[in-house]
């Protein structure tokens, strides 16, 4: 953004939402400002899934899209709304620092409205958006005018209608008048022109009743097809009562029709649903009153016709547009009008969504069936749980969501939550395995999280999202400061893209020291990354790198590091004579990167760093993650000679079976055990097992976070192999590493190559 935004020159109602959806959100700070400022409600989405998926809870007025985006760019988004029929009536307008009129013809033809070139003038986009918003709003005002005038139309037509039911009602008296004849005649010309040859050949289903002196009708005429519609012989038919062959209760509707017929001399129609012997039929019968001569002049003719397949088709269409159709829970649509109705009616009401914490990974493994077993196995779960309590709900994917309303509705939403998040960590039996998925949960409750149904929806999103973000398997209270630390992401988010070009981001070294055999010796650093940016200050990993790892910036910034590491420790190699290992931190998704083994191959090669001076660092949970993948990717990268770490050991699986199969060096003691030594008993057995088991396997190990005397003393009594931590050194800025290594006197470790590397 070039320029803050310049006095208001617009006023904008205050009910128009407008979605802006760009991967750097900070560059639209004074966009958001203004666009807020002149009284619009905006929602940011981070990329192109999380803008469909907004789409589906909160419906916004105007879509601000930037066209080049990872994973998912604008145009697909465009792509994906068209196919949906989401862009019907909402304008979208790209933005794009693109100025080919290639890209602009591609934009419109996709359904944009406008196109607006970065660096973005947020008076420039005020304007347009205010005028697409009053073209948008024109048009919804033309297709109210035009459904008035269609109403105007339908109120004529209803009045043609009713003329015309008249006339119609005219015509069908006639008809029922020529059906009395045509009975007759058939009748009356059975022995003379082969009236049952006609009669065996309608496909409707025809009969005859006649009333008895006892008031009951009697069958005494049918035709094949009447017979075969209530699946009897002929013969059972003829003479039987009307009432007894259809069921007590259809029965007794028939013969209430019957009397009403012969009493009014009016036809009637009605449905009769049969218990047929091993089906169920829905028969749709006419009478009318004979004119064909009789005893007691109480002869009726009777047409009907099976409709059960058009009522099944009915009920399943009406299933369809309401229920999921692979667990049969409400859909999203059912969902949100439920909870609309809630809403509007005043009721106290919370909500809860839930995410399933690892479907993706059973659903990719397993297969799309085992995951369809499991959704419907959730799904029965989760209505065993809430009961009559409340409304449970399929969202779509992996997502559930739960309505309580009335009552005590936002104080059982946390019981309910805790129960269902211990209901989802236990192993649900599908036959062939027994799965624990878990989940994570968001709540919102209204009034205070929203007045309507797309605001709640909108933020319990948001509080599950935070749950996820924290870990799984827990549930979190929609509060207003997700807002903020919403906009502190996008803030940290849109900075890290430019942190590289402009040199933000800095490598600072925290030396590592045998603890063996007498005074602590330095034999190696590892690699810590440090951001501070020009607008916000100082920026703690914590808060950066899980965004890296998110929007896809991590490949890039882990290549700068591990280029970076690599010509730093090769310069001090060269000025210092120290041969020290630099052990540089591996994030997931660059461990799953094809071109890993390369770049590690191509920073050893431009910095001249021998590689058994590079250390990999890599968490357990990267290690279990598709296992035989893992145990190539390592043993490509212990090929080249460099040396393999297990970071944090103990915070994740510890598994004795990876540690054995998996080409390790190192075993990494989390800092968590080490904090608590020597006086917690606990600690300390964890650590004292975890050096023997390394030991036993032939790895060394590492103690993180040695900050005092004590544990020191602990840990070399264990015959632990290097520390860590604060008590031997703080990390260093470059400048303060190189007079660490400068100073007289300084010992160094030697470091041998691995067998059979290169280098």
């Amino acid at each position: 953004m070039n320029h803050p935004p310049s006095p208001v020159v617009a006023t904008a109602p205050p009910c128009h939402t407008i979605l802006i959806v760009d991967d750097r959100p900070a560059n639209l700070g004074f966009v958001v400002d203004h666009l807020e400022s002149l009284g619009y409600r905006v929602i940011v989405a981070l990329g192109g899934a999380e803008a469909l998926r907004r789409i589906g809870f909160a419906r916004p007025d105007l879509i601000l899209l930037d066209a080049m985006m990872p994973e998912m760019d604008g145009f697909e988004v465009c792509r994906q709304l068209r196919a949906q029929g989401s862009m019907d009536d909402i304008p979208v307008i790209f933005m794009t620092a693109l100025k080919q009129t290639d890209f602009k013809l591609s934009a419109f033809a996709l359904g944009a409205v406008d196109y607006l070139t970065k660096p973005l003038q947020v008076d420039e986009v005020a304007a347009r958006v205010a005028t697409h918003l009053a073209l948008r709003d024109a048009r919804l005002q033309l297709q109210q005018q035009t459904r008035q005038l269609q109403q105007v139309r339908r109120e004529l037509l209803d009045e043609a209608d009713r003329r015309n039911a008249e006339l119609q009602d005219s015509n069908r008296r006639l008809q029922f008048e020529l059906a009395e004849r045509y009975a007759a005649e058939l009748a009356l010309q059975a022995s003379m022109l082969g009236y049952q040859e006609v009669f065996d050949h309608v496909s409707d289903a025809l009969y005859l009743l006649e009333g008895g002196d006892d008031g009951q009708f009697r069958y005494v005429q049918i035709n094949p097809a009447f017979a075969q519609l209530l699946g009897l012989p002929h013969s059972a038919v003829l003479g039987q009562q009307a009432a007894q062959l259809l069921g007590a209760a259809a029965g007794a509707q028939l013969q209430a029709a019957c009397q009403r017929c012969v009493a009014d001399g009016a036809p009637v129609e009605l449905e009769l649903v049969l218990e047929l012997p091993g089906r169920r039929s829905i028969l749709q019968l006419t009478l009318v009153r004979s004119r064909v001569p009789s005893r007691n002049g109480r002869h009726l003719v009777g047409i009907g016709r099976d409709v059960t397949r058009l009522h099944d088709y009915q009920a399943q269409l009406t299933f369809l547009a309401k229920r999921d159709v692979l667990t049969g829970l409400p859909n999203r649509h059912s969902f949100r009008d439920s909870l609309a109705q809630a809403v509007g009616g005043g009721a106290t009401v919370g909500v809860l969504l839930l995410g399933l914490d690892h479907f993706r990974e059973l659903n990719d493994g397993l297969g799309r069936a085992f995951g369809d077993r499991l959704l419907i196995a959730c799904a029965r779960l989760l209505e065993q749980a809430v009961g009559a309590d409340g409304l449970v709900a399929r969202i779509g994917g992996d997502e559930f969501a739960v309505l309580l309303a009335g009552d005590g509705a936002g104080q059982a939403a946390g019981p309910l939550a805790r129960r269902l998040l211990r209901l989802l960590a236990a192993p649900v039996d599908l036959g062939d395995y027994e799965l624990a998925v878990g989940c994570s949960i968001g709540i919102s409750q209204a009034p205070q999280d929203g007045a309507d149904a797309e605001t709640l929806l909108c933020n319990v999103d948001t509080a599950m999202c935070r749950a996820k973000a924290e870990g799984g398997h827990r549930y979190q209270h929609f509060t207003a400061e997700m807002s903020t630390t919403t906009r502190r992401r996008v803030e940290i988010g849109n900075a890290l893209r430019h942190a590289i070009r402009l040199a933000e981001l800095s490598l600072h070294y925290q030396p590592r020291a045998s603890v063996q055999g007498g005074a602590a010796v330095t034999v190696g650093m590892e690699a810590l990354l440090r951001w501070d940016g020009q607008l916000l200050g100082r920026v703690a990993p914590s808060e950066f790198i899980p965004l890296a790892e998110q929007n896809g910036l991590i490949l890039q910034i882990g290549q700068w590091v591990l280029e970076r590491a690599c010509h730093q420790a090769q310069a001090w190699r060269a000025r210092h004579g120290a041969a020290l290992p630099v052990a540089v931190n591996l994030s997931a998704r660059q461990f799953r990167d094809a071109d890993l083994v390369r770049m590690v191959e191509v920073a050893l090669q431009s910095s001249g760093l021998p590689p058994h001076l590079l250390e990999l660092e890599l968490t357990e949970s990267m290690l279990m993650q598709d296992a035989r993948r893992t145990r190539r990717t390592l043993a490509a990268l212990k090929a080249i000679g460099v040396r393999l770490a297990v970071d944090d050991f103990g915070t994740g699986y510890s598994s004795l079976s990876y540690l054995k199969s998996f080409p390790l060096d190192y075993l990494k003691i989390d800092r968590s055990f080490v904090a608590g030594l020597p006086q917690d008993r606990s600690d300390a057995a964890i650590v004292r097992a975890i050096i023997a088991m390394a030991h036993t396997l032939g790895l060394k190990v590492i103690a993180e976070g040695v900050e005092t005397a004590g544990q020191l003393a602990f840990l070399r009594a264990q015959q632990c192999d290097e520390i860590q931590g604060y008590w031997f050194s703080r990390p260093l800025a470059v400048a303060d590493m190189e007079t660490y290594l400068g100073r007289p006197g300084q010992q160094f470790g030697a470091v041998a190559p691995l067998s059979g590397s290169i280098g």
